[in-house]
This record gives structure tokens, sequence and C-alpha cells, in this order.
């Protein structure tokens, strides 16, 4: 699969998997690469049918990869509760300085989470 692929290899920087159905399952398969993977720069995961579960995972694995600067989520489902789960790797991780979240109905609870994240970060 591309994720265990990505685990080894160092000269990949831009993943783009944009509207490539991969849901929770393959966000997890993405996350348990993003652990040894630290050539990648730029993570596109838009319109995936990602949910909450998907966007703990991603985020789990931000708290220790410091290469992705750029992180697009848009267009998933991961509402408030995946919101959060991102706000808190925020909190950690310092290398993200594009985020990309809309269309994720994360609701006041999830936008509240991430504003006061991007307070610290």
């Amino acid at each position: 699969s591309i994720a265990n692929a990505l685990k080894t290899n160092s000269s990949i920087t831009t993943l783009d998997l944009y509207d490539t159905n991969i849901g929770d399952e393959g966000a997890q398969s993405i996350a348990n690469c993003l652990n040894t993977n630290s050539s990648i720069t730029s993570l596109d995961l838009g319109n995936n049918k990602i949910g909450y579960q998907g966007a703990q995972s991603i985020a789990k694995a931000l708290n220790t990869n410091s290469s992705i600067t750029s992180l697009g989520l848009n267009y998933n489902q991961i509402g408030y509760q995946g919101a959060e789960s991102i706000a808190d790797c925020l909190n950690t991780n310092s290398s993200i300085t594009s985020l990309y979240l809309n269309n994720n109905y994360i609701r006041d609870a999830g936008a509240q989470s991430i504003a006061n994240a991007l307070k610290t970060n």
C-alpha cells in the first residue's frame, strides 16, 4: 500500500490524496507512516470521508512528526471531536504553518478549540 511504501521513502515531499475515498481506515494507515516518514511536508487528505477517528489518528502522529508544514483535511467529516484532536496536536506541533479544515462540521466547540491552540502555537 501507499502508506507502507511511505514508511521508508525519503524523497516524496508532497502527498496529495484528495478525493480518494480513504476514510478513517486510510487516514489511520497514513498516520502510521507519519511516525517514521520525515520527508513529507505537505499532506492533502481533503474530501475523503474522514471522521473524527481518522482525524484523531492524524493528530496523534503529528504530535511527533515535525516535517508536515501543510495539512489539508477540508471536506471531510471530522466534526468537533476531530477538530479538538487537531487542536491538541497544535499545542505540541509548531511545524504546521497551513491548516485547511473547511467544510468539516466542526461547529463552535471545534472552532474554539482550534482558536485556543493557535494562541500558543
